[in-house]
């Protein structure tokens, strides 16, 4: 399963792996968070659940790329890990919806 948000914030790789392993019932341990410009070889490809994140300019701070291995139980909708996120990292995300044009997103609110 592949997920892509948008935060507002600069969050730190810290607290993405602790709202994403809140968003899927895991440790924040089994959460590979990485810069895309970081060293692939010290990527822990094994991880149940992994996010390449990259610095983006404009209104929003990063763009997210949310990875789930196969075997992961708990896989929630891209809008269910945007409200969950948005909690967990205390920021605004942008994810895609499925029901709106290519070009536009929806910010959840937490609430």
């Amino acid at each position: 399963m592949t997920y892509n948000l948008l935060a507002v914030a600069a969050v730190s790789p810290e607290t993405m792996a602790v709202a994403l392993a809140g968003c899927f019932g895991i440790a924040a341990g089994d959460v590979e968070v990485a810069d895309l410009d970081g060293d692939p070889d010290l990527r822990n490809w094994d991880a149940p659940a992994s996010c390449d994140y990259r610095a983006v300019h404009g209104d929003v701070a990063r763009s997210l790329d949310i990875y789930l291995q196969g075997e992961m139980a708990d896989q929630p909708l891209e809008s269910e890990l945007a409200a969950g996120f948005t909690k967990g990292a205390g920021t605004a995300v942008l994810f895609p919806a499925a029901s709106l044009p290519r070009k536009q997103s929806r910010v959840p609110t937490g609430s």
